[in-house]
């Protein structure tokens, strides 16, 4: 009868171990994960390549406005945008394509950051810092286009202005 009860009493503290551990752990990782942009991947829990009625309720931001633009550069897209209204545009701008599979997520809002901190507002040095020579570069007239990924598919996109260093617009794609 006693180690019938020393059993009992350790899969009793194994059981609430198990459960505390693993929603501190869940708590933990939703909290690190909300208002993450995730290097060619997507915002949050929202991902590149899922329809965008997956991905609309996995951005962790209240949906603003979304519709349908039938000529945006020539083709059909679906757009989505998130949280609050910005000078450049929403603090996430989702868009896809006519088969609603996203394929950019265009970033404005400063809350939103990436795993090495880079925000909406972070400076080139800092970008720079981050990244290192995992950037690749292209100077325009207005803004420096700085890139991790390939240039010609998933890639994530940071839109420095020239006359301020600083970024304005964080682009994850997949074209």
């Amino acid at each position: 009868m006693g180690s019938w009860r020393r059993y009992s009493m350790v899969v009793v503290l194994a059981v609430a171990s198990a459960i505390v551990f693993s929603t501190v752990g869940t708590a933990s990782a939703a909290t690190s994960k909300l208002n993450t942009i995730y290097i060619s991947a997507g915002v949050y829990r929202a991902r590149l390549g899922t329809t965008d009625g997956t991905a609309q309720t996995r951005v962790g931001l209240h949906l603003a406005k979304s519709g349908r633009d039938n000529n945006y550069q020539g083709q059909v897209v679906y757009y989505h945008f998130f949280g609050k209204k910005r000078a450049g545009g929403y603090d996430v701008e989702m868009y896809s394509n006519k088969s609603r599979i996203v394929w950019l997520f265009a970033i404005f809002g400063s809350t939103l950051k990436t795993t090495k901190g880079i925000h909406v507002g972070s400076t080139e040095a800092a970008l720079k810092h981050a990244y290192g020579s995992a950037l690749s570069k292209r100077v325009g007239d207005i803004y420096t286009t700085y890139w991790l990924g390939t240039r010609a598919h998933k890639g994530t996109d940071f839109y420095v202005r020239n006359s301020t260093h600083k970024i304005t617009e964080i682009d994850v794609r997949n074209w």
